[in-house]
């Protein structure tokens, strides 16, 4: 008799930078669940599609400083069909979905299929997804990432109305407007209620920064430091849609940076800490931000300890959003339109402040510091929507008691 086992599915080069960023639902798995499979399928995309991004290797602390997790996970990477296959003979994988949708995993998504693999995707974090547009000077390469991203998707959507791919058994999201727009289409109404949607049933829970903030009853009043949440100016979508920044305009952009944060460090006589992404390298952030404290897998931790917390696009200032910190986003000459559209989307939503880095001068500490605590009471109705649309209520939970009911109780 096969058994059922609940698998997070990726396709990673690196497994470490994908376990980061899920650390919290990975531990609250372990301590319901019996076990946790990571099913790595890198094996089965068609092609790398960054393959110009090099992916740092390093050790996962986390998993190494935790003989609990240790022994409850199990990492599994098949290096072809016929080994997926005699290890998925005795058994019955629920998926946790954390693919991507381009023609590279295409094949991944037929093999999930082949082999029956039910499908669910975690999608209550809370932030704002931000759309890639074509940019002036660079109509080739970004119709080849619309067609790897945008096209991809509605193909991949196509193929799972017609069985041939599976679909998401589940959506469990914490953006309430995702439930909002299908009510309000006669379409989308339509396509839902018929199971023709890519998510059969699209379930609302409280976000992952809720279920941190509100189970643990975090103190979140110590404001010792301002944090600045780092942002990849060579990430690989950026590179993708207009090539790598000139050494000038890199060079420009962190002198910039670096002036700024050390004037707002002196206005606020507190120190500044940088917090980078998981898949960044922290040796090279150290040698930029040499005057800081850089960190890496410990930015909601700072969050909680910040005074301000400044950001250009990052999914981490949910974290700062619902603890209801003052807030600063930035811009600059030397990004990119879709590179501004991360900071003004923030800024439109939420009514946070937005500074320019190369006309910022003559702060005034009163005015400012006014401005950032009045803004905090424009974060509720985002925090109602997007964050904790449930009230009180822990989303991890609501989670797990939905999967066990549905997939792991006979």
């Amino acid at each position: 008799m096969k058994k059922n086992k609940l698998a997070w599915i990726v396709a990673s080069k690196n497994i470490n930078e994908f376990i980061a960023p899920h650390k919290f639902m990975i531990e609250k798995i372990c301590e319901n669940f019996d076990e946790l499979v990571i099913l790595n399928l890198i094996k089965f995309k068609f092609y790398d599609d960054y393959s110009f991004i090099e992916s740092k290797k390093g050790n996962n602390k986390f998993l190494d400083q935790n003989k609990i997790l240790r022994n409850k996970i199990k990492i599994f990477e098949p290096k072809d069909e016929k080994e997926l296959k005699v290890y998925l003979k005795d058994k019955r994988i629920i998926g946790i979905n954390n693919l991507g949708k381009s023609f590279s995993d295409f094949k991944i998504h037929f093999i999930l299929k082949k082999n029956n693999i039910k499908m669910v995707n975690f999608g209550n974090i809370g932030n704002q997804q931000i759309t890639q547009k074509i940019l002036s000077g660079n109509l080739i390469k970004g119709m080849i990432f619309s067609l790897k991203t945008k096209l991809s998707k509605k193909v991949l959507t196509l193929l799972s109305i017609l069985n041939i791919v599976p679909k998401n058994e589940i959506n469990f999201t914490s953006n309430i407007n995702i439930l909002r727009n299908i009510e309000k289409s006669k379409i989308k109404k339509f396509l839902y209620k018929k199971k023709l949607l890519y998510a059969k049933n699209i379930e609302l829970v409280n976000s992952r920064t809720h279920d941190i903030f509100f189970e643990k009853k975090i103190d979140t009043s110590k404001e010792d430091q301002i944090t600045y949440l780092d942002f990849n100016i060579n990430h690989e979508i950026q590179i993708s849609l207009r090539g790598n920044l000139s050494e000038e305009h890199i060079n420009r952009y962190y002198n910039n940076l670096i002036n700024f944060l050390n004037d707002i460090s002196k206005i606020f006589d507190k120190k500044i800490v940088v917090c980078i992404h998981p898949r960044d390298n922290l040796e090279v952030k150290k040698k930029i931000f040499k005057d800081f404290i850089v960190l890496q897998n410990v930015t909601s931790e700072n969050i909680i300890k910040s005074f301000l917390v400044i950001f250009f696009e990052s999914s981490a200032i949910i974290d700062a959003i619902l603890t209801k910190k003052r807030i600063i986003t930035l811009v600059s000459d030397d990004l990119d339109e879709n590179m501004l559209n991360g900071s003004n989307i923030y800024r439109d939503r939420l009514g946070i402040t937005q500074i320019h880095l190369e006309n910022y001068k003559n702060i005034d500490k009163i005015k400012l510091i006014n401005e950032l605590n009045n803004n905090i009471k424009n974060y509720d109705k985002y925090i109602n929507e997007n964050i904790s649309p449930i009230g009180s209520e822990i989303g991890y939970k609501k989670i797990f008691k939905t999967l066990k009911e549905k997939f792991f109780i006979n």
